[in-house]
């Protein structure tokens, strides 16, 4: 069993030494990880897999949209920054996010 889960938190890419520390821990103890703890056994960020699936997911997102709006990557990217640095964040999320896409679709604020 001890192989078996350090197999998977391998997988995980988490410390395997977090297996050894949960089988010693007694079932009547609870223990709550601490953030140190989280960071040692590689709990604490997102995986390093994950990491690189999201940006490759929003890489495709963002391809796709420039092509919708007819726009070469470069000038995509020019019109997102643009929006990012033009469109003030307020509470008022909706406003925040019709900016963005006026800056995307136009070119300008």
């Amino acid at each position: 069993m001890l192989q078996d889960i350090r197999s998977y938190l391998h997988e995980m890419n988490v410390s395997e030494r977090l297996a050894n520390d949960m089988l010693a821990t007694p079932p009547e103890r609870v223990h709550i990880l601490t953030e140190a703890e989280l960071k040692a056994y590689g709990l604490a960020n997102v995986d390093p897999g994950e990491q690189q699936t999201r940006a490759i997911n929003s890489e495709v997102r963002e391809v796709q949209e420039a092509k919708q709006l007819g726009l070469d990557r470069l000038e995509y990217t020019r019109r997102k920054a643009l929006g990012e640095s033009q469109c003030a964040y307020t509470n008022d999320y909706s406003e925040f996010w019709n900016c963005k896409q006026r800056v995307l679709t136009t070119g300008r604020r």
